[in-house]
């Protein structure tokens, strides 16, 4: 390989390595905000995912509430997968708990993958 090759070679796998970490790794602070539901209106019904419009509100201090789950907590974690959110809930019957990952398509605002099979999401509006 020629050094010309090399250094495009290089470029674009650098431009890859960063276009991935943009779209896939968020710290808390892009992570807090308001979140709406979008494509909730499939065949497909999952336990848990909400199937009707809802709007998520997560705060920095580590809880969340919406209509569909109520108030609860989350926790990030990051991986090699990049960043995801645990959300859980508890009421009178036990606890539920929601394990998701975020995503940004085309360098556009934060979104939370419900089911990816049917592109529903949260996402970020504020």
């Amino acid at each position: 390989m020629t050094k010309r090759k090399r250094k495009i070679f290089i470029c674009f796998l650098l431009f890859w390595v960063l276009c991935n970490i943009y779209h896939k790794y968020f710290t808390r602070d892009m992570i807090v905000g308001v979140y709406v539901n979008y494509n909730y209106q499939g065949d497909i019904c999952i336990p848990g995912v909400p199937d009707v419009a809802d709007t998520l509100y997560i705060n920095k201090d580590g809880t969340f509430h919406n209509k569909y789950w109520g108030k609860g907590t989350y926790e990030l974690e990051t991986t090699h997968r990049g960043t995801s959110i645990d959300f859980n809930v508890s009421d009178g019957s036990g606890n539920m708990g929601m394990f998701l990952y975020f995503s940004r398509r085309y360098f556009g605002e934060p979104r939370i993958d419900l089911y990816l099979d049917t592109d529903h999401y949260y996402k970020k509006i504020k």
